[in-house]
């Protein structure tokens, strides 16, 4: 429903209620004692009478922001009611109405009637291509629009699900021949449009033509521009002083690396990458003061578990997300905006980034950009694990690229109990991992299988599991 402000909202429940939660600066006692005063004309009131309100709730300046925020939704309210009959029935968030508002003002139920596209292309929440499509067509408007067409194709980029920057023509001509079908003609036309207006970008590879959403693209350059740019720094790694601790194999991967500014420590589970990250920055302390030393990593998670570590090693350090390090600006979308970027870079020397494979391409090239002149960046992570959940997959294609790195295979010694990491190493070289008839957590049996031929069979399974699990009150499975 559409909240007007208006003296439709009748009775003493209905007026309370919408003063205290429309985020006019009144409380639920401001709200009942206006109330009381006026009665079902409190709301005409407060518009027409700041003073008399001031008098009631004891605070002119409250009264005055109240009464100016009430004016304010009652200019929009026609505005907000026309939108709300467009989008009624089509499943559109209450929040796209006030986005809308925001990106075109009182012209917004004019602008969507003319093009419901426009919503697409200023990235209103909530808006897909589909709930476009389905006002645009519900409008009457020709479905053969060339503009359409093209949209259909970006869309079908976007949205793609193989995880890639790049996708080839078949991915963008099945969403366009969702959309128009068999106008074969118009396709090509399409393509052009979407490049010309930047929506699209074609890269060509041999005789095979391939397709990204523009600002993907772009970021994805971001990427390469910035690993170059940080390749040109001086590093400071510490030469000698790593601690005995390490094992020959990781000394002789940790030396391969330290010459240079931008490096990989990489690894499947158990081989130790946290354990020499700790004692690389033991050695980085003789030679930068710990206040330009920055851990981060892509979640609150990862974040969390890599602030344990170092803190169980006696490192005086907190790891924090890489969106929280950067300090993103308004909503924290796709293409985030960060208050640290290449014009206002991170006030540290080193930056030590966790969890690298989970990092997208958009959120890599932020954080590349971030890195100051003169900084050094070391990226850990596993290339083995599932890529990221945005477009792209940056850690490994950096590995695959050359970026110097170094990669750890030997599973250490408390790591090898473990059924799980002994089972990653055996998949990872394709091969099926032993089967463990029994649990025995302190022999390292902590891997079990269960077969499963379908995805209904899985979750019957887990569910199955869990139930068991809460049977014998072992451990609570959410909690």
């Amino acid at each position: 429903s559409v909240v007007t402000a208006d003296d439709s909202i009748q009775g003493r429940a209905g007026i309370v209620k919408y003063l205290y939660r429309s985020k006019v600066g009144l409380s639920r006692s401001d709200a009942e004692k206006l109330f009381a005063e006026f009665g079902a004309a409190t709301i005409r009131t407060m518009i027409e009478s700041p003073q008399a309100v001031a008098t009631i709730i004891k605070s002119e300046s409250k009264a005055e922001k109240a009464c100016n925020a009430l004016k304010k939704m009652k200019f929009w309210e026609a505005t907000r009611i026309e939108l709300f009959q467009l989008f009624a029935g089509r499943g559109v968030p209450k929040s796209a109405i006030q986005n809308c508002i925001d990106e075109w003002g009182k012209a917004a139920p004019k602008v969507i009637r003319h093009d419901p596209f426009r919503m697409l292309v200023a990235g209103i929440p909530g808006i897909g291509f589909k709930r476009a499509d389905e006002l645009y067509l519900s409008l009457g408007k020709p479905p053969h629009r060339l503009k359409r067409v093209t949209l259909a194709g970006w869309y079908g980029l976007r949205s793609s699900g193989t995880g890639n920057t790049w996708d080839n023509r078949q991915t963008i001509n099945k969403a366009m021949l969702a959309a128009a079908p068999f106008n074969a003609k118009l396709y090509a036309r399409a393509i052009e449009l979407g490049i010309r207006a930047r929506w699209i970008m074609e890269r060509r590879v041999g005789n095979d033509y391939f397709y990204a959403e523009w600002a993907n693209a772009q970021a994805e350059e971001r990427v390469a521009r910035h690993i170059l740019r940080i390749m040109r720094h001086t590093p400071f790694w510490p030469t000698c002083g790593f601690s005995d601790k390490l094992s020959a194999h990781q000394r002789e991967k940790i030396e391969s690396i330290i010459h240079h500014p931008i490096a990989i420590l990489a690894g499947a589970p158990g081989t130790g990458k946290t354990f020499v990250s700790c004692e690389l920055l033991q050695a980085v302390r003789r030679v930068v003061r710990d206040s330009e030393i920055g851990i981060c990593a892509p979640t609150g998670k990862a974040a969390v578990r890599i602030t344990d570590v170092l803190q169980s090693k006696n490192l005086p350090f907190a790891g924090q997300t890489i969106h929280s390090m950067l300090g993103v600006i308004g909503d924290s979308g796709e293409h985030s905006r960060f208050r640290h970027d290449e014009t206002r870079p991170l006030p540290y020397k080193l930056v030590l980034a966790d969890e690298q494979s989970m990092s997208d391409v958009n959120l890599m090239a932020a954080l590349l950009a971030a890195i100051p002149p003169g900084g050094n960046l070391l990226l850990v992570g596993d290339p083995y694990q599932l890529p990221p959940v945005g477009h792209g997959a940056p850690f490994r294609d950096m590995l695959y690229a050359g970026v110097p790195h170094a990669i750890l295979e030997e599973i250490q010694r408390q790591a090898a109990k473990s059924a799980i990491v002994r089972g990653c190493h055996e998949i990872k070289n394709g091969k099926l991992p032993a089967v463990e008839k029994k649990v025995d957590l302190e022999a390292g049996d902590n891997l079990i299988f269960v077969e499963a031929k379908s995805n209904d069979d899985k979750i019957d399974a887990i569910r199955a599991l869990l139930e068991r699990i809460r049977a014998r009150n072992e451990f609570d499975p959410i909690w």
